[in-house]
């Protein structure tokens, strides 16, 4: 994985999809820990399972049948393998495989595979005044703010749910000038029994206001990071390296959240919602 800088602001045509850190993406790549990306090569259209099973089977010493292999690419496969041991064994041994008709590339799965590093080098707090009390979320201010800013955690006067006239957060972001003053609120109707002629979607439309100041003002280039060294086992990540990277990574994307659960309700889970100031469970 190669890591630059994030663009330049007027490089930066189509503000990124930011997708959070979590639990669940933890869980997806411990998963795919056995899992190894298998591209094949020389072979176009792409060459059909049963002949690259034959040729893994045949390196592996087992049953084609008994490989599961997934549509990765226009170029690949995602092999999911049972145990760690028979992804080292693949990875190990000489690469590429070769068969008459093509040959296949094998290397662990990885997160890094096909990305690049990007930074947010804005760090701005953000005030928003004008959400109405039974969306009142940190989930609501997520989708307010993107695709301009990501939320890093919600400010404890925020959390305590004493003062509903505005929504305090630290956010990061590429170009403070991008977050919008102003921006309208569209909130779902519950649905309605009697079918309408033709068909509609009813919304409810709330003005919100947005008011940021810059606490870290380096929003030009970001310097760039070095990518980690490669594995001795062919991955892109040493395990243990892995391993920090996402106990480290996955508690500050989250941090609003569990600080405002810990104020709020220690025993539950779920968002900061103005239900909770009246002494209700989160939903």
């Amino acid at each position: 994985m190669v890591i630059h800088a994030a663009p330049a602001p007027e490089e930066q045509a189509v503000p990124p999809c930011i997708i959070d850190w979590s639990d669940s993406i933890a869980r997806a790549e411990h998963d795919l820990e056995h899992d190894v990306i298998v591209t094949v090569i020389g072979a176009s259209p792409l060459a059909p399972v049963p002949a690259v099973a034959g040729v893994l089977a045949a390196n592996l010493d087992v049953d084609p049948s008994s490989l599961v292999l997934r549509r990765a690419s226009s170029s690949s496969y995602l092999l999911m393998l049972p145990d760690l041991s028979s992804v080292t064994r693949l990875v190990n041994l000489k690469q590429p495989l070769c068969s008459p008709e093509f040959s296949l590339l094998c290397k662990k799965w990885s997160r890094l595979a096909g990305a690049t590093g990007k930074v947010l080098p804005c760090q701005v707090d953000v005030e928003i005044c004008g959400i109405p009390a039974h969306v009142w979320e940190t989930s609501t201010v997520e989708q307010l703010l993107n695709p301009h800013a990501w939320i890093d955690h919600v400010h404890e006067t925020t959390v305590e749910l004493n003062d509903l006239s505005s929504f305090r957060c630290s956010a990061w972001c590429l170009d403070v000038s991008k977050v919008p003053p102003s921006k309208e609120l569209w909130v779902a109707e519950p649905p309605n029994v009697i079918l309408e002629d033709p068909p509609v979607k009813r919304f409810l439309s709330y003005p919100t206001s947005f008011k940021t100041s810059v606490v870290s003002p380096s929003c030009g280039l970001a310097p760039n990071l070095p990518p980690p060294p490669p594995h001795e086992d062919g991955s892109d990540e040493d395990p243990s390296t892995r391993q920090r990277w996402r106990l480290s990574a996955s508690a500050p994307p989250r941090s609003h959240h569990q600080m405002i659960v810990g104020c709020v309700n220690a025993a539950g889970g779920g968002d900061i919602s103005a239900s909770q100031a009246r002494g209700g469970q989160p939903t």
